[in-house]
């Protein structure tokens, strides 16, 4: 198991302005939500095995900064409708807690084919 404070996860897995607080990666390791552990008064990060559920070069957007990235002003979708995306699996995302980010080195790779996107994910 190799650990990473919570400070450089941020820094290493989600875009800049899209990182949560640190008191959030605590609630969400706590829970159970991200792999990690307790050191004394400090937070880890198991990267181990975060790097099984993404890859480990994947970096996450919200889903503001996602849609101000994406779309042009005046044809932005509801963050309700991009949240759907994510939970059919229209484009790559996850749930940490109530919160959705996106697969933003994922869904460069998406070709729009499910089954050539599944061969490429593998």
């Amino acid at each position: 198991m190799k650990l990473m404070s919570l400070e450089q996860y941020q820094k290493n897995r989600f875009m800049p302005g899209s990182a949560p607080s640190t008191r959030t990666l605590r609630s969400w390791i706590e829970s159970g939500e991200l792999t990690g552990v307790k050191r004394g008064k400090c937070y880890f990060v198991d990267i181990e095995a975060e790097n099984k559920r993404l890859s480990p070069h994947s970096q996450l957007m919200g889903l503001p900064e996602y849609i101000k990235a994406r779309f042009v002003e005046g044809s932005q979708p509801d963050v309700r409708t991009v949240r759907n995306w994510v939970e059919n699996d229209d484009i790559p995302g996850l749930r940490y807690g109530k919160l959705y980010f996106i697969n933003v080195t994922s869904e460069c790779w998406a070709t729009g084919n499910p089954l050539m996107d599944k061969v490429l994910a593998a």
